[in-house]
C-alpha cells in the first residue's frame, strides 16, 4: 500500500542546477499533450512507442526494433495489461513505476520484461483478492485486444504477515489466437508457459505520479510514478545494495539515461524531498559519502549485459553513467 505523498504530476519546474544542462545527446524528448480526466490532469506521452498496441503491429514492431517475435508478443501483453487496468477499479490502486514505467511512458531504451507497480492502501494484502482484481480486468483484453489474459499465481516475499515492505509476484498467463490452449483458455485449470510477470510491492512511498495516456485512440489514462519519483526510488536503491548485498546494474544506466532525455523534469530540490522522504522509510540516513566504491562497485556487476551490443547507441557505458549519478547526488541537499 502506497503511502502517496502528492498526485500533483510530473514536475517541471526549471533546473537551477548546472546537472541539469549537462546532456551528451538529447533523445525521444518527452512531450505531453494534457487531458482532462476524472478531475485530474492526463497527459498524453508523445514520444516514439518503444511497444506495439496491436496484433497488426507485432511484425513490423519486432523487424524495426530488432527484437524477437516473443519479445514483440510480451511487449504487447504488458500493454494490454496496463490497458486492462486502467479500465479497470485498479487503475486508482496500482500506480506503475520502474524500469518498465521508464521505457513505455519515458521513451528509456532499456526495459526489464516485468511490470512493477506500487499498491495503494486499496489493495488487499491477499493471493485471492489481488487474483480476483486482476481476473476482473482482464475480462476486456480479447474483446478489445484479440488475446486472452489469466492471472495464474502469485508468491509474496518476504512471506510473513510481520513484513512490512512486502511484494507480490504475479504470473499472468496468456494466449494468442492460433497458439495451442487459446480456444478452451477461459476454462483451463492447469497453467501455460506463456507468462508476463508483474511485481506489485505493498507499503512503498509514492511523492509523486501522473496520469499518462498510453495510447492517443483510447481514452485510457495509466497512474505512473513522475520521473522525478523514479530517480528518487533508484537513488534508494542503489544504496540498499550494501544493506541487502545485492546488485542492481540497471540503476545507474536508468538514471543516466534520464538525465540526458529529460533534465529540464528532474529538479535536483524535488529530487532531494522525494530521495530523503524514500530513504527514511527503509531506514536509511544519506549522504553523498554513501555513494562510495562499495556501491559502484555493486552497479557496475553485469552492466555490461543491459545490452546485446554495446555499439548500440542507447548505450552508455558504466563509467559514463556513474559519473551522471554522481554528478546528480552531488546536486541534492543532502549530508556530506
Amino acid at each position: 500500500m502506497a503511502q502517496v505523498a502528492s498526485t500533483g504530476g510530473i514536475g517541471t519546474a526549471s533546473c537551477s542546477s548546472s546537472l541539469c544542462l549537462q546532456s551528451f545527446r538529447k533523445v525521444e524528448p518527452f512531450v505531453e499533450r494534457t487531458i482532462r480526466t476524472s478531475g485530474r490532469t492526463c497527459r498524453e506521452s508523445m514520444t516514439r512507442r518503444l511497444y506495439p498496441i496491436s496484433l497488426a503491429e507485432l511484425a513490423n514492431f519486432a523487424r524495426e526494433l530488432r527484437v524477437t517475435t516473443e519479445e514483440s508478443r510480451k511487449r504487447f501483453v504488458q500493454y494490454v495489461v496496463l490497458q486492462a487496468i486502467s479500465a479497470s477499479p485498479l487503475r486508482d490502486v496500482l500506480i506503475f513505476k520502474g524500469g518498465n514505467a521508464l521505457r513505455f511512458v519515458y521513451a528509456n531504451r532499456r526495459g526489464t520484461m516485468d511490470l512493477d507497480f506500487t499498491a495503494t492502501s486499496a489493495l488487499p494484502d491477499d493471493k485471492p483478492s489481488i487474483g480476483l482484481a486482476l481476473d476482473s480486468a482482464f475480462v476486456v483484453a480479447f474483446g478489445q485486444f484479440g488475446v486472452k489474459l489469466r492471472y495464474q499465481s502469485a508468491q509474496r516475499n518476504p512471506p510473513g504477515a510481520d513484513k512490512h515492505f512486502p511484494t507480490y509476484e504475479v504470473k499472468v498467463g496468456y494466449q494468442f489466437p492460433g497458439d495451442r490452449y487459446f480456444p478452451e483458455f477461459d476454462a483451463r485449470a492447469q497453467p501455460v508457459s506463456s507468462v508476463v510477470d508483474l511485481e506489485i510491492s505493498l507499503n512503498d512511498v509514492v511523492c509523486d505520479d501522473a496520469l499518462i495516456k498510453l495510447d492517443p485512440q483510447r481514452d485510457l489514462c495509466t497512474r505512473v510514478c513522475s520521473v522525478e519519483d523514479i530517480v528518487a526510488e533508484k537513488l534508494r536503491a542503489l544504496l540498499q545494495q550494501r544493506v541487502r548485498k545485492r546488485h542492481r546494474k540497471q540503476d545507474a544506466y536508468d538514471i543516466a539515461s534520464m538525465l540526458r532525455m529529460h533534465r529540464d523534469q528532474i529538479n535536483p530540490e524535488r529530487v532531494t524531498q522525494f530521495f530523503l522522504r524514500k530513504a527514511k522509510a527503509r531506514g536509511i540516513n544519506p549522504s553523498r559519502s554513501m555513494f562510495d566504491d562499495e556501491i559502484r562497485r555493486r552497479a557496475s556487476c553485469e552492466y555490461e549485459t543491459l545490452f546485446d551490443d554495446e555499439r548500440d547507441p542507447y548505450y552508455i557505458p558504466f563509467d559514463q553513467a556513474w559519473d551522471e549519478v554522481i554528478r546528480l547526488v552531488h546536486a541534492l541537499d543532502i549530508p556530506p
